[in-house]
């Protein structure tokens, strides 16, 4: 499982784990397993979260945090070793995916390129600066050929990741922010799961993928990993969900049995707050991209804008 947030504004980077599990007659997620500071207690500005496997521990995912906008750019794993209520888990790694920027950090994660065969970290800066999508790997073994490391800007003593690649969604003249998914988008295409950028101060969304049936892939999933130096993405989809209302996008997805839809929800309402849900159709064999096709639309509880998150 994956979950993406936006920040959460004028709030400590406070974090809470809730069980999903129903135990001695309590309701879902009001038991909690942890609750912990990721930074600094002073610093007000949020933070964005995600969860993946990074550790390579058996006990569990990792909780993965990303600074607020304000504080210098950092990104914290947590180890999935939980320890008693009250006191925080170690820090697996600590890392800086923006070294001398100031605008957030958000996250996302998940099985996006079978290069490593492990889960990635996905980052953005927040608005204001130009966004620039980063993808990082903790390889279990020496990191693979052409990767460039991220040490130089890392924790002493934490375990570092590799960044495996970058990517501007919107080009190079867009500082809006971006919110961020992952989730697998047709998936009867076959590939990884796909990365899903949505813009704060636009309309657009667009999907990357690092390889599916729309470029002749997955055949290339069948060579080693070391037959690739990196994952590169490549746009397969690209739309504005609600038209030309320069709202900003949330984005997120849901599993489905031929993959993944995706969720969007427009980050400014006039007082209804709505979700629409699409699915992604090959128009033709010879297509290279795909087609949204909307599948639903659902009124969200409130009025005010709806951050979405998850897989």
């Amino acid at each position: 499982m994956t979950v993406s947030t936006t920040w959460s504004q004028a709030r400590a980077p406070d974090i809470v784990v809730l069980s999903g599990a129903v135990k001695n007659g309590a309701a879902p997620f009001s038991r909690e397993l942890a609750r912990f500071t990721a930074f600094d207690a002073a610093s007000k500005s949020g933070v964005s979260i995600a969860v993946a496997h990074i550790d390579g521990a058996t006990t569990g995912d990792n909780i993965i945090v990303g600074s607020g906008p304000g504080v210098a750019s950092e990104v914290r794993v947590f180890s999935s070793r939980l320890p008693a209520l009250g006191t925080s888990p170690a820090v697996f790694s600590s890392f800086s995916p923006y070294p001398g920027d100031k605008s957030g950090v958000t996250l996302s994660s998940g099985f996006i390129d079978f290069t490593t065969g492990r889960q990635s970290i996905v980052t953005a800066p927040g608005p204001g600066a130009q966004s620039n999508v980063k993808v990082f790997v903790f390889p279990l073994l020496a990191p693979l050929e052409g990767a460039t490391a991220a040490h130089q800007h890392g924790a002493a003593g934490s375990a570092q990741p590799v960044t495996m690649t970058e990517f501007k969604p919107f080009g190079e003249g867009y500082r809006g922010g971006v919110s961020l998914a992952t989730g697998w988008l047709a998936g009867t295409l076959g590939g990884a799961e796909r990365i899903v950028v949505g813009q704060l101060d636009g309309d657009e969304v667009k999907a990357f993928s690092s390889g599916s049936a729309l470029d002749r892939a997955p055949s290339l999933y069948l060579h080693s990993a070391s037959a690739h130096q990196h994952a590169s993405f490549t746009e397969m989809a690209t739309f504005a969900p609600f038209g030309d209302r320069g709202r900003g996008v949330s984005v997120a997805t849901t599993s489905t049995t031929e993959g993944a839809d995706l969720l969007v929800t427009p980050l400014s309402t006039d007082g209804k707050a709505t979700a629409r849900r699409f699915a992604f159709e090959r128009t033709s064999e010879a297509s290279t991209t795909l087609k949204p096709k909307l599948v639903g639309e659902i009124a969200l509880e409130g009025a005010g804008p709806i951050a979405l998150g998850g897989d």
